[in-house]
């Protein structure tokens, strides 16, 4: 290797002019298959990050509340007498199972839990103006009242709409016997009105003038609207009347209610049959005709829980009694433990929910649930801030949970008094005994979430609502919270979602729409085509770069091995002609080639280490991390390129001919040849 040096060293700054041409294309190549790399790395972490979901739209959903005809079809649909279809959401994923780009259905349960010695929160316990009835029906409204009857009075008997007629009856109140501490203690001696269509079991009104009464049923308190107005002036002078909403009283005209409707639908699904009223143990009604008529009335189911009962002198002598026993032991137990409940949603992935995707809800302290909670069903939990704040809760805190499959009712109700505005929403209905679970469990609550406390839609849930994975719950998917009506079931469209694969939701709403079900979801990436756009344009950059950088880097390293060959050929001649084998100059040469290689390869790669940040940020649309491991990696493919071309250039030089032929055909010295090596 000695002759080698020596001839390296005859031009020491033609060597290093080499070298460093050849480090510079190697700088260029490795930033820019860095860049290449770790914009595609930050690809992938995005493509992780983000979860595109689909979430059933629930189109249609609330019509078949009132809906006066439904023909069914498939698992879930159904089709109404305006020709609105809702398709359901089984019949929904079974399509989208067929789907390439579908990953998974996360589908919720919706359940109750009574929390001991919890206080619950009504729509109105953190704001007054958010208070309506419909929403705090059918678990906190529910109160036990001791009244006496001032007045009896009947609604207009409408035929074209009705087949019974309903009664008023006004009702001075005696005492708050069982009612949410979250209400208004009506003070003694003011009036509720019960529009009430119950009667005794011979079809006769059951309240009389004077008499007094314990009464079962929802409490309504003085609902929410416009209570007036005040002139306002604006900075510009003008003037205007600004109106003031807040909670109306019976100084202009409203008044506390009470009701017996329960939220009950007729199990046949048509208001003309007679019997049961379908609903939750102990809160039916039971349809009879009266003898001789088109007319009908409500009353109490045999062996169900009275609403009303008639008592003497003090009501807390009549529970005494045997008569007083139900209402005791049965009725006054059952509405504490609905006072003390919550919603509870199990879920597989709490992105998936909809207030969730939209940033509507986030978690405000803690955290979300770990993936691994999910699937090993950890006991662990959140809740509301509002419910938490109420409670007296922190991260870390334990409450046990007591289980109850109560199923649930959609509803439509008014957005505050005469607004036109309509809401729809799903009530809970009462946790009674045959709907409880018999699962007791402790959970830690492990985040507080913040969310719209009490808003309308079908895909949104209450303040009450605690979340918790759905596998914690033993035997899950045998409870769902459903919709009963007629003989079908029907989920909340709130828990029904699907997960597509990112960037992919043209193409897959594309195949939901081949078989009519277009519309069917509500699709959100969490902003993942925003973010994966901006990411393949850097990678776009970067691969630009990064051609560059290997052109570069091929151009350079053919000049080098042409120049090197052209430096050292008449040493390696020289070589063979004093009897050296062919491999050992070969080896000798491909030695002194290496060095300076790794010499190139080296500087040349420490050269994109430091220059790195600088060069991506002028020349791409950011700067995606550098991984160490992908500048180590570009240089040992380098120095492997170099070497194995370079080996291969060194190999064939030092096996070519030092003889040539003559005109006759001998072999002849080549004299040029043996000239130029010294020989």
């Amino acid at each position: 290797m000695k002759m080698f040096r020596k001839q390296t060293a005859r031009a020491p700054l033609t060597t290093v002019l080499l070298v460093l041409l050849l480090a510079l294309s190697i700088a260029a190549s490795s930033i820019g298959f860095a860049a290449w790399m770790g914009a595609s790395k930050q690809f992938e972490e995005i493509d992780n990050q983000y979860t595109t979901i689909g979430i059933h739209a629930g189109m249609n959903y609330a019509d078949f509340v009132h809906a006066s005809s439904i023909r069914y079809h498939g698992n879930d649909s159904m089709t109404f007498q305006d020709g609105k279809e809702y398709i359901g959401p089984l019949d929904a994923n079974y399509r989208a199972k067929q789907s390439p780009d579908y990953i998974a259905a996360n589908q919720g349960i919706l359940l109750s839990a009574h929390i001991d010695e919890s206080t619950a929160i009504t729509s109105g316990t953190m704001d007054i103006l958010k208070y309506c009835v419909t929403l705090d029906g059918y678990c906190y409204s529910l109160s036990v009242m001791a009244v006496r009857c001032v007045d009896v009075s009947y609604y207009p008997y409408l035929p074209e709409y009705e087949d019974f007629i309903r009664y008023l009856v006004t009702f001075e109140i005696v005492d708050d016997v069982c009612r949410m501490d979250a209400y208004d203690l009506p003070p003694v001696e003011d009036t509720i009105i019960l529009a009430g269509d119950i009667y005794t079991r011979d079809g006769e009104m059951p309240f009389e003038v004077g008499k007094t009464y314990l009464l079962r049923g929802e409490y309504a308190d003085y609902p929410i609207g416009l209570i007036g107005g005040k002139v306002v002036t604006d900075e510009n002078g003008k003037t205007y009347t600004a109106m003031e909403y807040g909670r109306e009283s019976k100084h202009n005209g409203s008044s506390r209610g009470f009701d017996f409707d329960f939220g009950n639908e007729i199990l046949t699904g048509s208001s003309g049959e007679m019997g049961i009223i379908s609903g939750p143990e102990n809160f039916t009604k039971e349809r009879l005709r009266y003898p001789d008529s088109e007319l009908c009335y409500y009353t109490t189911p045999i062996n169900c829980w009275p609403y009303y009962a008639e008592y003497e002198g003090d009501w807390r002598t009549f529970l005494d009694t045997e008569e007083g026993a139900v209402w005791r032991d049965e009725i006054i137990p059952n509405f504490e433990i609905n006072h003390e409940s919550a919603a509870v949603i199990l879920t597989d992935n709490l992105d998936t929910m909809y207030n969730f995707s939209v940033g509507d809800a986030s978690i405000l302290e803690g955290r979300k649930f770990a993936e691994n909670e999910y699937h090993e069903g950890s006991n662990v939990c959140l809740v509301s801030a509002s419910y938490a704040q109420l409670n007296n809760l922190s991260v870390g805190d334990t409450i046990k949970l007591d289980y109850y499959d109560t199923g649930y009712n959609v509803t439509r109700f008014n957005i505050g008094t005469n607004s036109g505005r309509v809401g729809t929403t799903v009530v809970r209905r009462p946790l009674t005994e045959d709907t409880r679970m018999n699962i007791v469990k402790n959970y830690e609550i492990i985040g507080i979430y913040t969310a719209p406390e009490w808003a309308s839609g079908m895909h949104s849930f209450h303040a009450d609502t605690i979340f918790v994975p759905k596998a914690s719950v033993p035997g899950m998917d045998n409870y769902g919270g459903h919709y009963i009506k007629g003989l079908n079931t029907y989920t909340i469209p709130m828990l029904n979602s699907i997960v597509i694969r990112n960037g992919s939701i043209d193409k897959f709403e594309a195949f939901m729409e081949e078989d009519g079900k277009g519309g069917v979801y509500l699709y959100f990436d969490q902003g993942y085509t925003e973010a994966a756009a901006t990411v393949q344009t850097l990678i776009d950059n970067a691969m630009r770069l990064m051609l560059v950088g290997v052109a570069m880097f091929l151009l350079a390293s053919m000049l080098f091995l042409l120049l090197f060959a052209r430096r050292v050929s008449a040493v390696m001649r020289s070589m063979r002609l004093l009897g050296v084998p062919k491999k050992g100059v070969w080896l000798e040469s491909l030695g002194m080639l290496v060095m300076q290689e790794l010499t190139a390869v080296l500087l040349g790669n420490g050269l994109a280490v430091i220059l790195y940040d600088r060069i991506t940020a002028q020349l791409l649309s950011g700067t995606p991390a550098l991984d160490p491991v992908s500048i180590a990696l570009c240089a040992g493919v380098q120095l492997a390129v170099l070497v194995v071309t370079g080996g291969v250039w060194m190999h064939r030089i030092a096996g070519s001919n030092l003889m040539q032929k003559s005109e006759g055909g001998k072999l002849l010295w080549n004299k040029n040849k043996a000239a130029s090596c010294g020989a």
